[in-house]
């Protein structure tokens, strides 16, 4: 069962340490890490979803959501089995885009919110309504902001977010330290040091994580021939 914002609080006030009474850091600094650390592992290991999109006569441009990192394929008309149409990807700028059917392109704004969002464009001009687009596109991992909100990182992948959470909170103390320094941290800055040691574990964490990710990935069944696909 996948982790709760609460859970994942809790979990990782045992893995730092922070379970004093008054603890250093609030579940509202907690809660802003886990997220950062969210954000962050999407770009590395985002969730691969499907997005459907209902057909506009004669309209070739539809909105994306801003969380939409990479479309991977699109279907046009999925209903039509069994022989839905898979559109190539083509710019949308090419002199013949919108000259021939069957393509599609994937725009998304550097500031992609809801307002800018990115967009995917279809070469092949609807001639009905309501016919379905179906796109597999990679996403970033849903923010965190219930107590009861579950966490959809895999739970193999949450070493990585709590070693990610625990430079934050590391840089968090440095950024005070050096805000504020002591008679002795003027002199050590040893929350900086830590920061920086916190920094290499979770990188080099991920980097292990990415390893086994494109190892598991790939697995050879016996001897192949050229007829065969790897996996």
């Amino acid at each position: 069962m996948p982790a709760t914002l609460a859970v994942l609080i809790q979990d990782l006030r045992d893995f730092l340490g922070d379970t004093k009474q008054t603890p250093t850091f609030t579940d509202s600094q907690v809660a802003l890490f886990i997220n950062q650390g969210i954000k962050e592992l999407s770009v590395h290991f985002p969730r691969l979803i499907e997005f459907n999109i209902n057909t506009v006569i004669n309209q070739r441009v539809y909105s994306m959501a801003p969380t939409h990192l990479a479309v991977l394929s699109v279907e046009y008309d999925k209903a039509n089995q069994p022989t839905p149409l898979f559109m190539k990807r083509r710019s949308y700028t090419h002199p013949r885009f919108y000259l021939e059917d069957g393509y599609y392109d994937f725009v998304k704004p550097v500031d992609a919110t809801a307002a800018n969002p990115p967009r995917l464009y279809i070469s092949t001009q609807p001639a009905a309504a309501n016919l379905v687009i179906a796109a597999r596109v990679t996403a970033e991992h849903n923010p965190l902001s219930q107590q009861q909100d579950q966490c959809s990182i895999p739970e193999r992948l949450l070493p990585v977010l709590f070693q990610f959470v625990r430079w934050q909170a590391w840089q968090e103390l440095a950024v005070n330290e050096g805000m504020y320094p002591g008679p002795l941290a003027t002199l050590s800055y040893s929350q900086e040091m830590n920061a920086g040691r916190a920094e290499r574990s979770y990188r080099a964490s991920l980097k292990e994580a990415q390893r086994a990710e494109s190892e598991s990935a790939v697995a050879n069944w016996g001897a192949l021939d050229k007829h065969d696909r790897r996996y």
